[in-house]
């Protein structure tokens, strides 16, 4: 068996859940990411509370307060969870559609390089810098989470402060 050097390129692992899988990585924007996840933090919580200073109602308050909590929740599984760094740890289980030349890596099916964090990623979608690396096979689902709940905040928040909601 010929193990296979994984390659991390500007990712850094952390927390292995075995000897070869690390359950969080993080990428090279990760600074960027914090400071947004930060100040998203602060605004949200102070819309929060100006929402709450009103009489809204308690559902359009908790669906505030759910989008707000869901938005956080998976923006945070977002950019610390792997997002898919290509990692084949046996030459022999690989069924190779291609092969990058930058990495020295079989890559297979959606499978695609990223040049900001430097490695391979398994169901590339892209480089997100909001998130301080890419979106890939698996943290996709809490980006794409992240995004409606995102877009329900806001737009409930702005529906309730231009009164139409």
């Amino acid at each position: 068996m010929m193990q296979q050097q994984i390659n991390w390129g500007k990712c850094k692992p952390y927390l292995y859940i075995d000897d070869s899988i690390p359950a969080v990585v993080l990428g090279p924007n990760f600074l960027q990411f914090l400071l947004a996840y930060i100040a998203y933090a602060i605004y949200g919580f102070i819309l929060l509370i100006v929402l709450f200073s009103r009489d809204l109602g308690i559902i359009r308050l908790s669906l505030s307060v759910v989008s707000y909590t869901s938005t956080l929740i998976n923006y945070f599984l977002a950019a610390f969870m792997n997002q898919g760094v290509s990692n084949y740890k046996y030459n022999y289980y690989i069924q190779p559609i291609k092969y990058c030349e930058i990495c020295n890596q079989k890559q297979q099916k959606y499978t695609e390089h990223c040049d900001t964090c430097g490695v391979c990623i398994e169901g590339y979608d892209h480089h997100c810098p909001w998130i301080g690396k890419c979106v890939g096979r698996h943290n996709k689902r809490y980006f794409y989470v992240f995004i409606f709940s995102l877009f329900v905040f806001q737009t409930s928040s702005i529906l309730i402060f231009t009164k139409i909601l």
